[in-house]
């Protein structure tokens, strides 16, 4: 709404309109009466003409004498001194007679349109200016015959125009008068309007501007006699009483919401859709104070939360403000600080916010690294003397013993399934170790054969005892294409087809499918096994998780692969996901980007 709109009162709304809308009646009724009066005054002329031409022809019919110059004398005697013109023509447009000039003087008058009409029959009337008289007048004719006479006569009557406009003149007299007074009422009416509505709703626009001020102390009301004005007084000052007391109930939770935020050890930051901060809690002043100065209050995220990941989230949810993202939950470093970050919308449709909650995690942080650390070393510790275990048990397992020998070799297999159990737990935690290194390895990227990865990886898994007559369908385009390092891809395949063939039914086939998009290519491992259940698909990929424990030890699984295939896909900044149906098998998702870098928002969404 512009400045000029805004100031307009109801005066200047109404009344011009209102006087505009008066105008155009006055205008459609005076010209509607200055027509009617046009026609009554015409049809009145008109009816006098033919009174004129009916006491004529009466004359004409019963006169004895019709000699041209006793009809002359006759007609002139009719007529007077009034305005009325008599003439009398004959069939062959000869004038025999008129009441105004000699008709000797007059010419041929078979060409006037009335008398044409006339001697058609049909009695007319017209005006029009007279070429003899040399001004308007306004004729009736009709058509008649001499007694005694074989020739046809047409009577026409005439009178001078000037004389209708007189009369219009009058008429317009009293429709003017008639106007000035539709005037002088309209404004008696705006006068009305004026202190009847537009002084009650002054004193109530001043009241609503008072509340709109959250001043609701003041009780005035408009003595009016308009119901509909007293009632919205009325209910303007009902509304305020309730508005008052909402509005000290909002002040009463914003305190204790603020107590709450001021209570929570989580830094909290709600930033505008622009991305400036609008409300903190003291543990953020405490951790970020010191980067901005005094207040973080009005800064940019990009100066308080200085990571590359977590400022692209928030890019997204500034560029897309009614877009509703899933809630995010990220781990971020700042600086020497590890902190577990949720993001949210919150408010209105139209006026939505982002809250930011950061929660401290460097303590948590720290351990996790010294559990790494600890798992890293022990493995190493441990290869040397369960490889050693293995060579005495291949030994003693094919040697000839001399006493219990099948006693010996149950013992020594057992020892060697425990061996080659350890030998697989070992080699899996130095993988694990090796993908949880911190370094990039997009450098090393090359450009791999989906197709053939995926080949390799069945051939592979269908090698292992058991699985050689196991069906395992592929469906991947030839040409299909990912960056990447073709080791590690590979060993992520073959750890979900292993997986999927371990568990599920030897009479059940498992197939690989490759689904290309705009920006990555989606991998589906299917399976029709056990499956697993829901309250165990967000821990699917942890290390040493086990969804059936016996199950898996049987199955010779040491519960870190799928946490091996996790890493191996953040490595190639991809995703990894399940679904699955308890009883009728699994789908194992890996989504890898075509350039081996970060997936697009529309493709990580």
């Amino acid at each position: 709404m512009n400045r000029s709109t805004r100031k307009k009162t109801l005066r200047t709304i109404i009344y011009p309109r209102l006087a505009l809308i008066m105008l155009a009646i006055l205008l459609i009724f005076t010209l509607f009466a200055g027509y009617l009066a046009k026609q009554f005054i015409y049809r009145q002329s008109e009816d006098n003409l033919k009174e004129v031409s009916k006491m004529v022809y009466s004359y004409l019919s019963t006169s004895e004498n019709t000699s041209l110059d006793a009809l002359q004398q006759s007609l002139t005697m009719i007529t007077g001194d009034s305005f009325t013109r008599i003439t009398i023509i004959r069939d062959d447009g000869l004038v025999i007679a008129d009441t105004d000039k000699d008709p000797a003087l007059l010419e041929n008058h078979g060409d006037r349109p009335e008398i044409i009409r006339a001697f058609r029959g049909i009695p007319n009337s017209v005006i029009r200016s007279s070429d003899s008289l040399d001004l308007d007048m306004f004729y009736f004719a009709r058509s008649f015959n001499f007694p005694g006479r074989v020739e046809s006569y047409v009577l026409r009557i005439a009178m001078p125009y000037t004389q209708l406009h007189e009369a219009y003149r009058i008429i317009y007299l009293y429709i003017g008068i008639g106007s000035v007074l539709f005037i002088l009422l309209s404004i008696v009416l705006f006068l009305f309007i004026d202190r009847k509505i537009e002084q009650p709703l002054a004193v109530l626009a001043h009241t609503a501007h008072q509340y709109a001020d959250l001043d609701f102390t003041t009780e005035s009301l408009s003595v009016t006699q308009s119901v509909e004005i007293q009632d919205v007084f009325t209910s303007m000052r009902n509304m305020a009483l309730k508005i008052n007391e909402q509005f000290h109930d909002v002040n009463a939770q914003k305190e204790a919401l603020q107590a709450v935020l001021d209570g929570m050890s989580e830094a909290v930051l709600v930033l505008d859709d622009t991305g400036l901060v609008i409300q903190t809690n003291p543990a953020a002043q405490i951790f970020f104070g010191s980067s901005v100065g005094d207040s973080l209050l009005e800064k940019s995220y990009q100066q308080i939360l200085v990571h590359t990941e977590l400022d692209e989230i928030i890019e997204r949810y500034l560029q897309f403000p009614h877009k509703e993202f899933a809630r995010k939950e990220i781990k971020v470093q700042l600086k020497a600080m590890f902190f577990q970050v949720h993001l949210s919308r919150i408010g209105l449709e139209d006026d939505k916010h982002i809250l930011i909650v950061l929660n401290d995690i460097t303590a948590l942080m720290h351990l996790e690294q010294v559990r790494k650390d600890f798992v890293a070393n022990v493995s190493h510790e441990l290869k040397t003397p369960v490889t050693s275990i293995k060579g005495f048990t291949e030994t003693l397992l094919y040697s000839d013993l001399s006493k219990d020998q099948e006693k010996s070799k149950r013992f020594l297999s057992i020892i060697n399934s425990q061996s080659d159990r350890l030998q697989a737990i070992i080699d899996d935690l130095l993988v694990l170790s090796r993908l949880e290194q911190s370094r990039d390895r997009t450098k090393d990227f090359t450009p791999i054969d989906l197709h053939q990865i995926l080949e390799d990886a069945i051939q592979i898994c269908k090698e292992k005892p058991g699985n050689e007559h196991r069906q395992i369908s592929i469906r991947c385009d030839r040409s299909q294409t990912v960056t990447g390092s073709s080791l590690l891809i590979e060993q992520a395949f073959i750890n979900l087809i292993d997986n999927a063939l371990k568990y599920s039914d030897d009479q059940h086939s498992v197939s690989v499918v490759c689904i290309a998009g705009d920006q990555a290519v989606r991998i589906e491992v299917r399976d029709q096994g056990y499956g697993i259940p829901e309250s165990s698909l967000d821990r699917i990929f942890e290390r040493f998780y086990r969804v059936d424990k016996g199950r898996s030890r049987d199955k010779g699984g040491t519960g870190l692969g799928l946490s091996i295939v996790r890493h191996i896909v953040l490595q190639h900044h991809g995703e990894v996901s399940v679904s699955s149906i308890e009883g009728k098998g699994s789908v194992f998702t890996i989504t890898l980007p075509y350039d081996g870098k970060h997936l697009s928002p529309a493709q990580q969404d």
